[in-house]
């Protein structure tokens, strides 16, 4: 079920930015939240139509509204059924990996003949239009959202080593331009900071060299360059765990790579002996 909000339907349909109808809305606040293992999604809806004649039909279960979800990475879609504008419904979460979108629409179950309504657009007059089933008569703007397991795994997760002859041993950049991040170092030190990872001592030390101000640049570069970014699939990931931590922490881009590396000074405190 794909459609453009800007595609002509050959009759008035109530949407956003469009209009078709005038002084009316359809507002839909979604949300989809993962529990702790990503074992169940739950979708939560609230939603509000202001053209009289579309609750009419509601009332009348000539027209149905629908909340459509898609999650294209994994070929999974879904139509839930709304019995009010308010509710939740749940998922098995072994069906989302990716972007999962939703929508919430209203489609006509039969056919309706003649149908007007007071807020059209004085432009179409006194018209009346057929809508025929299975036709849209209203819908809201897609709503995104991004689950995957990988939300819930070591931020680290997300960097790959690569080699690059152009940098010298001993130095290393980060390029962020595809889905994972990759610390580029020269070809002799790969080997090196692959074996590193072997020990835990080793690790803590990665963590507060490397990691630690990589994702400090990261946020910088999130909070400034969304545009560029956004799509990648790093950059959902690492949002979604950004906007659970406390607002105090998440204002400051330290203080965030910090809470979601889990703290590697404390790391480092411990794996030296510095701190009992």
């Amino acid at each position: 079920m794909r459609f453009d909000l800007n595609d002509s339907f050959g009759y008035p349909v109530l949407r956003p930015d469009n209009d078709d109808y005038v002084g009316c809305a359809i507002q839909s606040s979604i949300n989809a939240v993962a529990d702790a293992d990503l074992s169940m999604v739950t979708v939560s809806y609230q939603i509000s139509i202001s053209a009289p004649e579309i609750n009419k039909l509601i009332s009348e279960n000539k027209v149905e509204l629908l909340i459509y979800g898609e999650c294209r990475d994994t070929w999974f879609d879904i139509v839930h059924y709304p019995q009010t504008k308010d509710g939740t419904f749940s998922i098995t979460g072994n069906k989302i990996d990716g972007e999962f979108v939703l929508t919430c629409i209203v489609v006509a179950k039969e056919k309706i003949k003649s149908y007007r309504s007071i807020k059209f657009n004085p432009e179409y007059g006194d018209a009346k239009f057929d809508i025929e089933r299975g036709e849209i008569l209203a819908f809201d703007n897609p709503q995104s959202f991004y689950i995957t397991r990988d939300t819930f795994r070591n931020i680290t997760s997300l960097f790959d080593y690569s080699a690059n002859v152009n940098i010298s041993v001993g130095e290393w950049d980060v390029s962020l331009d595809n889905d994972r991040i990759k610390v580029e170092v020269n070809p002799i030190q790969l080997p090196i900071l692959r074996t590193a990872e072997g020990t835990n001592k080793n690790k803590a030390v990665l963590l507060s060299g490397i990691f630690l101000p990589i994702v400090i640049q990261i946020i910088n570069e999130m909070n400034n360059n969304s545009e560029e970014y956004g799509d990648l699939k790093w950059f959902k990931v690492i949002e979604q765990k950004r906007v659970s931590l406390q607002h105090s922490i998440a204002k400051n881009p330290v203080r965030v790579a910090q809470a979601l590396l889990k703290q590697p000074l404390l790391k480092l405190n411990t794996t030296m002996g510095w701190v009992e």
